[in-house]
């Protein structure tokens, strides 16, 4: 039978809707950590502090209610102290002089996911409780409030955000959304563009769930929806021991293991923090999709103008981005107010994931049998590996003759390479039975999409066989 369960100044639950009923708050210990410039961790406020009590704590922290405030929530099995959660309370700090106010919900955010999902409605009521205690007890109006949030945490932030009302938030930022569970809910109890002024969402990890990948949501949830890769799995997010021998060991991200692509999201918010400067907002020549800009030393994750789909941007015929259209990824995602719609764009597999944009296509050889699983490439000069390319990005069918096309953005010289290794993972499953485990690679040619003049082909020797296994074995093509 369906239960309900309701809190002072919490609101009510339902077990139908739900599957579970938020847990009590005293078991929850939702929590505040309040830092900024010079003062981290600097004060540690729980959401069951009386008024007074968390009136004192505020007055005596360095909060400042001038200052914009930016409120980070994490995910499921996740806490307030996790990497992703330090390395961009840094960042902001860095980049601007504000607040950051940490919402650590950890006790609440345990298995099981249902019981995660009942509670994160609940410390959404808090979070959007905390923030109407600065509006009227201290002043701060809600327009100075981002809130930032990975996974199940974006629910949170955007139900925060709706919690808030009659005021407005300022903007949240959805880190690929979690799609289990609440892809079957209302909008009003998930992130949704009305949760705030401005709502920007990244896409990383829309495959289908299997409980290892496809934690993130595909569906449409703010203003602005990017989806780097096509939003359903990035590129480097492979088995570390499949390519333990080839990832340099600078390839922090590519390394991680299960929901590597759900993270990602966090890691291309972060970078743009850190990799841009804002200077040049508006000022890039838009020669490339995903380019360095023209502040020395800096780079930006941007959008390709006129695309109508991920298959579009793949196919190479959405023209790129021109000066001022340019909508940069991440952190400047606000300062073009008139954007809407779903954004593509391609990254690189590593920090800081931007560079030039080209079309790479493969021609598998003629004497080819039917292979199943994933191709990497490799640019290299006489001296170092240039750049590691996860060209397929999943495990593909490869038959004789087939040519397959991809866009990919490349951070170093292709014309400082000489070679190109192929390196092909055999894919599991039904899917590869009967398939042979080689593949064999005729050519490979690299344009780019900015000035189609500027193209490199790497050709196979007659006789050369790429041999997938565990021993590594690769084919080398050479330019031709």
């Amino acid at each position: 039978m369906a239960a309900t369960r309701c809190y002072d100044n919490l609101g009510c639950y339902e077990s139908s809707i739900l599957h579970a009923l938020p847990q009590e708050p005293t078991h929850l210990r939702t929590r505040y950590t309040v830092s900024c410039r010079g003062h981290v961790d600097d004060a540690v406020i729980f959401a069951t502090d009386g008024k007074t009590a968390m009136k004192s704590k505020i007055e005596k922290s360095c909060f400042s209610v001038d200052k914009p405030i930016k409120l980070l929530t994490h995910g499921f099995n996740g806490k307030g102290t996790a990497a992703w959660v330090l390395s961009m309370r840094d960042a902001f700090l860095a980049k601007e002089d504000c607040n950051v106010v940490v919402v650590d919900w950890h006790h609440g955010a345990t298995y099981p996911y249902e019981q995660a999902v009942a509670n994160s409605l609940l410390v959404a009521r808090q979070v959007g409780n905390f923030i109407r205690h600065l509006e009227l007890v201290h002043g701060v109006p809600p327009l100075t409030v981002h809130l930032i949030g990975h996974s199940i945490g974006a629910h949170i932030s955007g139900n925060a955000g709706a919690a808030v009302a009659p005021s407005r938030v300022a903007r949240v930022s959805g880190l690929d959304p979690a799609e289990p569970y609440f892809d079957r809910l209302d909008d009003s109890l998930r992130l949704d563009p009305s949760d705030a002024i401005f709502v920007d969402v990244i896409h990383t990890d829309a495959e289908t769930f299997t409980g290892l990948k496809g934690y993130g949501s595909v569906r449409r949830q703010g203003h602005v929806d990017f989806y780097p890769n096509g939003g359903v799995r990035q590129p480097g997010c492979i088995s570390p021991s499949d390519l333990a021998n080839l990832l340099p060991d600078t390839a922090t991200y590519s390394r991680s293991g299960i929901a590597c692509s759900h993270s990602r999201a966090l890691y291309l918010f972060i970078e743009s923090l850190n990799s841009h400067s804002g200077e040049d907002i508006g000022k890039s020549s838009g020669s490339n999709t995903t380019g360095t800009s023209s502040v020395t030393g800096s780079c930006s994750m941007s959008d390709a103008a006129d695309c109508q789909s991920w298959e579009d941007f793949e196919s190479g015929n959405c023209k790129s981005c021109p000066g001022k259209a340019c909508l940069l990824m991440g952190y400047y995602a606000d300062k073009f107010p008139a954007a809407r719609g779903s954004i593509y764009l391609s990254t690189t597999s590593n920090a800081p994931f931007c560079g030039k944009d080209y079309l790479v296509s493969v021609q598998v050889s003629p004497d080819q049998g039917h292979a199943f699983g994933r191709l990497i490439l490799v640019l290299e000069n006489n001296t170092s590996l240039l750049e590691i390319l996860d060209f397929s990005r999943a495990d593909r069918h490869y038959r004789s003759l087939r040519t397959e096309t991809h866009v990919m953005t490349i951070a170093a010289s292709v014309g400082d390479a000489l070679t190109l290794d192929a390196v092909f993972l055999p894919g599991s499953g039904l899917s590869s039975l009967g398939t042979t485990s080689s593949l064999s690679i005729e050519r490979v040619d690299v344009t780019d999409l900015a000035d189609s003049n500027n193209r490199w082909s790497f050709c196979r020797s007659d006789g050369q066989v790429l041999q997938a296994g565990d021993d590594g074995s690769k084919q080398t093509l050479t330019i031709c």
